[in-house]
C-alpha cells in the first residue's frame, strides 16, 4: 500500500511526515494551479496541538508524494497572504509569487519590442524569476498603464499570440506555447482514474476577424500612431459563423492576424474538454500533457493539455489529485 507523504516548509520551520510523522499537524492540504487563474494557491489547515505558527508573508513550499518514493516532488512555492486561526486549528492561505504582478500597476511605453521582452520587463519590476519568455510577435508600440495590473498586460500579450501564462512549482514565470517536446502523464481507464468526465461542443465561431491595423503596412513604421481609412482585418478560419475583435495594441497586419489565430485555437480547444480523478499524481503540473487510453468511450481516449490541476491531501479522502483538461 502507497502511503502518502507531505513535506511543507514555513522558512525555517518543516513538517515533514516521512522524517517525523508523530510531529506533523497538518489536518488538511489542498493545493491549485490553473492556466485560467493567475495565482496558485495553497490552503493548508493546521491543528493547535504541534505549536506550528506561521507568520504572513512567510516563503512557504509544499512537496508531495509517497513513503516509498525516493525524493518528494515540490507542487507550490510562494508566500502566505493571510492566516484565520480558531479554538482548534488554524487555516493557512499561500500565493504563488504570481500576486505580485497583480498588484504591480506601471505607466510604460513599450516601442518595437516583442512581447517576450515586454513580459520580462514587466516580470523584473515585480521580482518575479521567468523560467522562459517566448518572442510572441514583436509591437511598433504597446502601452502598459496602471488602468489595469501587470498580470493583465501579460496576459493580454499571452493571448494575441496564443500563449500560456503560468509559473513553474518553483515560482519562475513562464510565458509559451503548448507545443513539444513536453512531458505525458499515461491514465489507464480502470487503472490509474477515479472519475472521468468529457463534455463534447460545437464551437461557437469557425472564423475569426481581428481589427487593429495602423497605416504602418502601407506607410511605414514610422505611421504606426497614425489613423487609416482602410482596414484589412486579421482572420483565420472559414464559415458563416464570425467572431469579430478589435485590439488597439495590433498594430500591423500581421499581428492582427497572429491574435486571429489565437483565437480560433481557443474556441476550438473548448470543443472538448474534461476533468480526472486520480490518486495523488504530483508529476503533474501545468504545461505537460496526459494521454487517457482504455476507455470506453474513444473521444475519451486522446492526449490533451493540463489546464489546472489540484491536489488534496486529507483523512478522509487520502491523497487526490483533479485535472482539468
Amino acid at each position: 500500500m502507497m502511503k502518502p507523504a507531505y513535506k511543507i516548509t514555513f522558512e525555517s520551520t518543516v513538517i515533514d511526515s516521512a522524517a517525523a510523522p508523530e510531529r506533523s499537524t497538518l489536518v488538511r492540504l489542498d493545493m491549485s494551479a490553473s492556466l485560467d487563474t493567475p495565482a496558485d494557491s495553497a490552503l493548508i489547515v493546521l491543528g493547535r496541538a504541534g505549536g506550528v505558527r506561521p507568520d504572513l508573508d512567510v516563503t512557504t513550499r509544499v512537496e508531495l508524494g509517497y513513503t516509498d518514493d525516493d525524493a518528494l516532488v515540490t507542487v507550490f512555492g510562494g508566500a502566505i497572504q493571510d492566516i484565520d486561526p480558531d479554538l482548534t486549528q488554524t487555516r493557512v492561505t499561500a500565493l504563488s509569487p504570481m500576486s505580485r504582478l497583480l498588484a504591480l500597476r506601471v505607466e510604460q511605453g513599450y516601442f518595437n519590442q516583442t512581447a517576450g521582452s515586454i513580459v520580462r520587463d514587466l516580470a523584473n519590476r515585480a521580482q518575479v524569476p521567468v523560467d522562459t519568455a517566448e518572442d510572441g510577435g514583436t509591437y511598433l508600440a504597446y502601452v502598459a498603464d496602471g488602468r489595469v495590473n501587470a498580470y493583465h498586460h501579460i496576459r493580454a500579450l499571452a493571448d494575441n499570440a496564443g500563449l500560456d501564462v503560468y509559473l513553474t512549482p518553483e515560482g519562475k514565470l513562464v510565458f509559451k506555447r503548448f507545443a513539444g517536446p513536453y512531458t505525458i502523464h499515461i491514465f489507464e481507464y480502470a487503472k490509474h482514474i477515479i472519475a472521468l468526465d468529457v463534455r463534447s461542443a460545437p464551437s461557437s465561431a469557425d472564423k475569426v476577424q481581428v481589427y487593429g491595423e495602423s497605416p504602418a503596412d502601407s506607410q511605414g513604421d514610422s505611421a504606426f500612431a497614425w489613423l487609416t481609412k482602410e482596414f484589412h482585418p486579421g482572420e483565420a478560419g472559414s464559415g458563416s459563423a464570425r467572431l469579430l475583435l478589435e485590439n488597439a495594441a495590433l498594430r500591423t497586419r500581421a499581428a492582427a492576424a497572429m491574435a486571429a489565430d489565437a483565437a480560433l485555437s481557443r474556441l476550438r480547444r473548448q470543443t472538448l474538454t474534461g476533468r480526472l480523478r486520480s490518486l495523488g499524481r504530483p508529476q503533474v503540473k501545468l504545461g505537460d500533457a496526459i494521454r487517457i487510453t482504455g476507455a470506453p468511450d474513444d473521444r475519451m481516449n486522446a492526449t490533451f493539455q493540463v489546464r489546472s490541476v489540484r491536489h488534496r491531501i486529507a483523512k478522509q479522502t487520502g491523497f487526490i489529485t483533479d485535472i482539468a483538461y
